[in-house]
């Protein structure tokens, strides 16, 4: 199999790999025995490198998947996901996916630019137009597999304490599990799968490495059709995160004031992790 990948918005700073190809849909037919799409949303507004200070682990972990005949495509920005969906869900001959990884700044309410006002998603973005962030949902649910995963990698996406993006998603696109992490993540994740490759569990920490060496280790929710599936207890949440949750349907108020770009470069992230560390 190919990495496929996509990274419309190069920097310096930023491992890249080599064979940039157009996002297209994977093709149907026997020797693919995943289909795995791996995104990272606006990586030019990654204020604290979280998704591109060290890659080299989530790397190996895609190459892993496809010596075991998995269908890898790796994407930075709306856009290309956007098109991947497209394809996916439009063409006959295309194979839907199975395990879709979204990696962005999150909150409650939030991953990356996406976010819900009632049951509908949202986008808050320029990369697509507007009668496409309105076709993104459809798309979406349109291109997900029956059985399929859906592994957000954002901090507080899950978090119990609020009617939580990763719930709403799991609503929006039923047939697929929603993985997602109650407080703020740190480092690289630990993915269980079984034989089959499907997602069994994700390990994640949940505070940076103390002096001893050691991080607190925390398990990731998981969602289905709205229902959580582990029965883990809610985690805390701050009360800044309680009000961003409150006003998340506000189009207006997330765009000019809690996202995550726009709130990060007013406030020192030192002061956010002291007052409210849902923040983030």
């Amino acid at each position: 199999m190919t990495l496929i990948t996509t990274n419309p918005f190069p920097r310096a700073d930023i491992p890249t790999m080599e064979g940039l190809e157009a996002p297209g849909a994977a093709p149907a037919g026997e020797g693919i025995q995943k289909v795995i799409y791996c995104c990272s949303l606006r990586p030019e507004k990654d204020h604290n490198g979280a998704f591109f200070q060290d890659i080299s682990e989530h790397n190996a972990w895609l190459a892993s998947m496809m010596q075991r005949d998995a269908y890898v495509h790796s994407g930075a920005g709306v856009r290309p996901l956007y098109q991947f969906l497209k394809h996916t869900a439009e063409e006959d001959t295309a194979s839907k996916i199975d395990l879709l990884i979204i990696r962005a700044h999150g909150r409650a309410y939030h991953s990356g630019c996406m976010y819900f006002k009632g049951d509908r998603l949202c986008l808050n973005t320029d990369e697509l137009k507007r009668q496409e962030r309105t076709k993104f949902e459809e798309l979406l649910r349109n291109a997900m597999n029956n059985g399929s995963q859906i592994v957000l990698e954002s901090c507080s996406a899950g978090n119990k304490s609020a009617s939580n993006f990763a719930e709403k998603l799991s609503k929006a696109i039923p047939q697929s599990k929603v993985f997602a992490f109650q407080k703020i993540a740190y480092g690289p994740k630990q993915i269980f799968q079984d034989k089959e490759l499907n997602v069994i569990r994700i390990i994640y920490n949940s505070s940076p490495e103390m002096t001893s060496g050691e991080a607190i280790k925390d398990e990731a929710v998981i969602y289905q059709a709205g229902e959580e599936l582990t029965g883990q207890p809610a985690a805390e949440l701050s009360v800044a995160e309680r009000v961003a949750a409150k006003t998340a349907s506000s189009r207006f108020f997330h765009e000019k004031i809690l996202s995550s770009e726009t709130f990060s470069s007013l406030i020192p992230d030192r002061f956010i992790e002291k007052i409210a560390p849902g923040f983030m």
